[in-house]
């Protein structure tokens, strides 16, 4: 009488059903390896997203209001108050008093800098590079306060280099 889950062979020497078939003393393994099948693209995936460079930047910085655009639509003599330039352009970089005036500097400075690599002209063509580009504006503004709080003048410049 045969053991459950084993296979009687005519001729031959029962073996259990769990145990992979045997051709002399090899082993036949006929199972296709799965972990080549998933690691080949991870790889892909991984060598190649080093190859594209779109450029390379900080994260962006949060909007000013601090721009011409802005100040012109905002200020207006003997009518804008301390508080609305405040509320519009954030506290003031320097509070300085002349002659009964209170006067306010803004003043910003914005740095931008983008860098692109040509590391996938490099496995392509056999050539490639970097290419950093970097410019910067600066932004003063200075608001005239009389003794009201009222915007009695202001001055505003921009440079960009």
């Amino acid at each position: 009488m045969a053991r459950p889950g084993c296979l009687m062979e005519k001729g031959r020497a029962a073996r259990h059903l769990d145990s992979p078939p045997r051709l002399g003393s090899l082993i036949l393994n006929l199972e296709i390896p799965v972990r080549p099948l998933i690691v080949a693209p991870v790889l892909i995936a991984i060598v190649t997203s080093g190859c594209h460079s779109a450029g390379s930047r900080d994260p962006a910085p949060q909007a000013s209001n601090l721009t011409p655009g802005m100040a012109k639509k905002t200020i207006v003599k003997g009518q804008t108050t301390q508080a609305e330039v405040v509320e519009v352009f954030g506290p003031p970089d320097l509070v300085t008093h002349r002659d009964g005036i209170q006067v306010w500097t803004y003043d910003k400075v914005r740095y931008d800098i983008q860098s692109s690599s040509g590391y996938f002209t490099v496995l392509i063509a056999g050539a490639g590079g970097s290419r950093t580009t970097s410019s910067s504006t600066s932004t003063m503004l200075i608001v005239y306060f009389d003794a009201k709080d009222i915007v009695t003048d202001y001055r505003l410049s921009t440079v960009k280099f």
